[in-house]
């Protein structure tokens, strides 16, 4: 069984916008009263500052256990190509998103609309160049996000501030961040796997290569 439909336009939330031309289509749709899946679908819309977008996915949701699970491939951003998994278990929920290497720069200007003035002007203040990889892990229940586990690739990172206390030279790197939160507060440990490069934090020098 196939399924396709059409909207001229679907409001999202007012600081989402609203998505123009949506298009959705599944050409593997498998259903009963209590179980729904869709192993192929595509949606496509347009979006003020997504751009076009065409987004592989595919569905299968257990209404009787209320258990969801939502892949997606094919969603740009930052001229990057994300994938994005999704699973909900009643309450508690679990997200897991993956993009391959991308441009800091091409980051930088896809966040910069999110900002503030103040955020702004701190980006401004640095120079950054090379590109990261990255994976994120988030768990939790109704509107609360309990855990983020955060895995990043850094190649030929390069940053400097205005002030000359801080630069980095063509650093290859592996930072991972974990953050729990327990009793309304945040508990966060990171760490720093180094293969190449140099950083400089005044008044000391560190040759990462030599510590990896």
């Amino acid at each position: 069984v196939g399924l396709k439909a059409t909207a001229e336009s679907i409001a999202l939330p007012e600081s989402m916008g609203q998505l123009e031309s949506v298009n959705l289509s599944c050409q593997e749709l498998n259903f009963t009263s209590i179980h729904i899946q869709c192993r192929k679908g595509v949606l496509s819309f347009v979006h003020d500052e997504f751009g076009q977008q065409k987004i592989q996915f595919a569905v299968d949701a257990d209404s009787e256990n209320d258990i969801y699970r939502i892949t997606t491939s094919g969603l740009a951003l930052a001229s990057s190509v994300v994938k994005l998994d999704l699973y909900i278990t009643q309450q508690h929920w679990r997200m897991k998103l993956k993009a391959p290497p991308t441009l800091i720069k091409n980051i930088r200007g896809f966040i910069a609309p999110y900002l503030s003035q103040e955020q702004k002007s701190v980006l401004a203040s640095w120079q950054l160049a090379g590109d990261i990889a990255f994976t994120t892990d988030v768990t939790g229940h109704g509107e609360q996000v309990d855990t983020v586990e955060v895995d990043l690739l850094l190649n030929q990172f390069t940053a400097s501030d205005q002030a000359g206390q801080y630069a980095t030279e063509a650093i290859q790197a592996r930072v991972s961040i974990d953050l729990q939160q327990h009793k309304s507060r945040w508990q966060w440990q990171a760490t720093l796997d180094s293969e190449h490069g140099q950083a400089y934090v005044a008044p000391i020098f560190m040759d990462l290569s030599d510590t990896a």
